[in-house]
């Protein structure tokens, strides 16, 4: 079992450890999140697993490939507007993202308003 440190910005955009998970996208080893070495030794380390080959990567992709094969009938989200797990998982992602900064919107305008 691995803990992954990923970063995912205010505007939904993946960091470099969660890209290589999700998508199979490659990450400079050389310079792992910035974490120091000598400052942050176990924390530079478990980045460092994280994007090692001990941690599977390009999971979406192996899904897709699995429910395609079990399912080539099937829409994974039981509608055609997301026939397969990636599309579902962007599709859901993507809505919390929305959610979440509509929320905190939403929260800034009510503690403006507060006398």
């Amino acid at each position: 079992m691995q803990l992954i440190p990923f970063a995912i910005s205010p505007l939904g955009l993946f960091g470099p450890t969660i890209n290589r998970f999700l998508y199979g996208k490659t990450i400079d080893s050389d310079n792992i999140h910035n974490i120091s070495a000598t400052s942050f030794p176990h924390a530079h380390k478990m980045a460092k697993r994280a994007s090692s080959a001990e941690v599977p990567s390009n999971i979406l992709e192996r899904a897709n490939d699995i429910w395609r094969r079990k399912h080539p009938t099937e829409n994974f989200g039981r509608s055609y507007k997301s026939p397969d797990p990636s599309t579902y998982y962007t599709q859901q992602f993507g809505r919390d993202v929305c959610f979440a900064n509509g929320s905190a919107g939403l929260e800034a305008i009510a503690l403006a308003m507060d006398p």
